[in-house]
C-alpha cells in the first residue's frame, strides 16, 4: 500500500500542496488506499464513520433521501475531499455512493485532526478548498432559478471548466450521462434528453 504511486498521488493532491517530501512520506503511513466498486456505499446517514476521504480516481456521489426521493448534493471527481471534516465526532447526514469504480485514500479522523494541528499549511489548503466549494454551491443556487435550457447549458459549461487540479489530466471524471445531468440540475431525465436534443438542433450545443 505504501508505495511510490501513493506518494506521487499525495504530492499532487491540492490539500497537501506545500508539504516537504519527508512530511508527505510520514503522511503516507497514515493513509489507507482502497479500491471501491460501483454502487458501493462508503457511508450512510447516522453512521459514526470517523474518517476523511480523498478521491484519487473515479467518481463518488453525495446525496440525501427523503420519502424515497433522492436529492444529489454533489458529484465528486479526482482530488475531492469529503467525509468527516469536523474535528469532533458526529453522525453523517448524507450518503456517499461510488458511481464509477474508484480508488479512495482514507485517513482516520484522529490522525487528520492531528495533521491540521501540527501543519497549518494543510489547514490553509483545506480552508481554500472549502471556500471554493461554497462558491460552487452558490452557483448552483443561481442555476436552480433558471429555465431547463439555461440549467443544462450552465451545467455543461461549469463541467467543462478546468478545476485547477493537477490530477484532473491524469484521472478524468466519470462518463457524463443524461441521468447524471438530471440528478445535478433537478430536472427529469426526459427533460434533459429533450433539452439536449433541442440545443443540438438549434446549434447551441
Amino acid at each position: 500500500m505504501k508505495n511510490a504511486n501513493l506518494f506521487w498521488y499525495l504530492k499532487n493532491v491540492d490539500l497537501f500542496q506545500g508539504l516537504h517530501e519527508t512530511e508527505l512520506r510520514e503522511l503516507a503511513t497514515m493513509v489507507d488506499e482502497r479500491l471501491c466498486h460501483k454502487k458501493q456505499l462508503l457511508y450512510a446517514p447516522h453512521e459514526d464513520k470517523e474518517e476523511v476521504y480523498i478521491l484519487k480516481k473515479g467518481e463518488v456521489t453525495l446525496y440525501t433521501s427523503k420519502n424515497g426521493k433522492r436529492l444529489v448534493l454533489d458529484v465528486l471527481g479526482p482530488d475531492s475531499i469529503f467525509g468527516h471534516l469536523a474535528p469532533k465526532p458526529r453522525e453523517m447526514d448524507h450518503f456517499a455512493e461510488v458511481t464509477e469504480e474508484a480508488y479512495v485514500c482514507v485517513i482516520p479522523l484522529n490522525h487528520f485532526s492531528l495533521l491540521i494541528g501540527q501543519k497549518p499549511k494543510i489547514l490553509l489548503n483545506l480552508l481554500n478548498i472549502l471556500a471554493n466549494q461554497i462558491q460552487d454551491y452558490q452557483h448552483r443556487l443561481k442555476i436552480s432559478a433558471m429555465t431547463a435550457e439555461e440549467k443544462v447549458i450552465a451545467f455543461l459549461e461549469s463541467r467543462d471548466k478546468p478545476n485547477g487540479s493537477s490530477l484532473s489530466k491524469w484521472f478524468p471524471r466519470g462518463k457524463l450521462t443524461h441521468a447524471k445531468i438530471a440528478d445535478q440540475t433537478g430536472l427529469s431525465r426526459e427533460t434533459v434528453s429533450r433539452t439536449i436534443s433541442l440545443l443540438r438542433k438549434t446549434g447551441k450545443l
